[in-house]
C-alpha cells in the first residue's frame, strides 16, 4: 500500500471512537437542541433536522426539566444520530448549552431552538462557508419569521462583514443566536455564563467578539416561530438583564451613551407591555422584520413541505408521522 493511502487511513482513524469493538465515526456536525416545554413544536423541529441535505450530523437534545411530556416523544425516535439527555431538573438555557458543547463530537456545533425550524440546506451552506473561510470562527444567517398558521410574514437580515456585525456593541452584536454555527473549539473557549438567565447570548457576544471573527449568510436559512414563542415576562426580563450588563460597561462606552441604551430598553419594555394589554403584540412583532416577498413565501412553503415529508420510526417500530402533529397550513 502506498504511503499516501496509509496517511489517509491514519487521518480518518483520528476521528473514530471504538466502543466494545463497534467503531463509531465522529460526525462532522453536532446540532445542539436544548428543550424546555416545547410541546408539539419539538418533533417538528427535529423533523427539520432530519430533512437536512447535510446528513453527517448528530443531534444532542438536552431536556431542561420539561413538564409537558414532549421530550418523552423525542426519546422514542429510533435514529442512532439522535442522543437524548434528561436529568429532570430545570437548570436554565446557559447551563444546557454548555452541557451540549461538552457532549459534542463534531468538528462544528450548530444551534437550534426547540420550537423553530431550519431550512433543509441550512447546515450544508454554513459548514461549506466555514470550510471555505477558515479565518471565520462562526456564522449566522438571515431568518424568516412565520405566523401561527405557517405563513412567512417577514425576513430579518444581518450584516455579513465583521466590522458591521460589531459596529455598535453596546446595542448588541448583529447575530441571531439560534442561527449560529461555529467551530467546536470556539464554543469550548467561549462558554456561557450559567448565572445569566434570559440574555446569555448577549453576554457571550460581548465577551467574545474582541477575539473572534463572525459572519452571516444572507440567505434566510432559519425559520423563527416568533409569534407563538413571544412571552412578555421573558421579554421584559431579558431587557432588564441586558440593561444591567450594559450599565456595567459604562466606563467603556461612557455614561451618556450607556444611559441612552438603557433608556431604550426601558422604553421597549413599556411599549410591548402596553401593546400586550391592547392586543397589538402581533403587530409589533411583524414590524421587527421586512415584509416577506412572494418569492420568499413560496420558498418557505416548499421548505415546509420537505420538512413535513420526513417520518421517523419509534423504538416500538411504529412510524411517527410528524406532519400530523404540526398545525395545518
Amino acid at each position: 500500500m502506498e504511503i499516501e493511502s496509509w496517511a489517509t487511513i491514519a487521518w480518518q482513524l483520528r476521528a473514530v471512537t471504538q466502543v466494545n469493538t463497534v467503531v463509531i465515526m465522529a460526525p462532522t456536525l453536532s446540532i445542539g437542541l436544548p428543550c424546555f416545554n416545547a410541546g408539539r413544536f419539538l418533533l417538528e423541529a427535529v423533523q427539520s433536522i432530519l430533512a437536512q441535505t447535510h446528513q453527517d450530523w448528530e443531534l444532542i437534545a438536552v431536556d431542561d426539566g420539561s413538564s409537558d411530556g414532549s421530550f418523552q416523544q423525542l426519546k422514542c425516535i429510533k435514529d442512532p444520530r439522535i442522543r437524548t439527555y434528561s436529568d429532570g431538573v430545570h437548570r436554565g438555557l446557559a447551563t444546557r448549552l454548555n452541557e451540549i458543547v461538552g457532549k459534542a463530537r463534531g468538528n462544528f456545533i450548530g444551534r437550534m431552538d426547540a420550537d423553530d425550524l431550519s431550512h433543509p440546506r441550512r447546515f450544508e451552506m454554513q459548514i461549506k462557508f466555514l470550510r471555505e473561510h477558515p479565518e471565520i470562527d462562526g456564522v449566522g444567517c438571515a431568518l424568516v419569521s412565520f405566523s401561527r398558521d405557517y405563513r412567512a410574514v417577514g425576513c430579518r437580515s444581518f450584516p455579513t462583514e465583521m466590522q458591521s456585525i460589531v459596529g455598535d456593541p453596546l446595542s448588541g452584536i448583529r447575530l441571531a443566536h439560534a442561527t449560529f454555527c461555529a467551530h467546536r473549539e470556539w464554543f469550548e473557549k467561549h462558554t456561557y455564563n450559567e448565572n445569566n438567565s434570559g440574555c446569555e447570548d448577549w453576554e457571550l457576544w460581548q465577551h467574545s467578539h474582541g477575539t473572534s471573527q463572525f459572519s452571516n449568510l444572507s440567505a434566510p436559512l432559519y425559520f423563527y416561530r416568533e409569534f407563538d414563542s413571544f412571552s412578555l415576562p421573558k421579554y421584559v426580563n431579558s431587557k432588564a438583564r441586558i440593561t444591567s450588563l450594559q450599565w456595567a460597561l459604562r466606563s467603556q462606552f461612557g455614561i451618556r451613551n450607556t444611559a441612552k441604551a438603557c433608556a431604550r430598553n426601558a422604553l421597549a419594555a413599556a411599549v410591548y407591555s402596553t401593546a400586550t394589554i391592547c392586543g397589538l403584540t402581533d403587530r409589533l412583532i411583524a414590524r421587527r422584520s421586512n415584509p416577506a416577498s412572494e418569492e420568499m413565501q413560496r420558498e418557505f412553503q416548499q421548505s415546509l413541505q420537505q420538512i413535513r415529508a420526513q417520518s421517523v420510526r419509534s423504538t416500538g417500530s411504529s412510524e411517527i408521522n410528524l406532519g400530523k402533529i404540526a398545525r395545518s397550513v
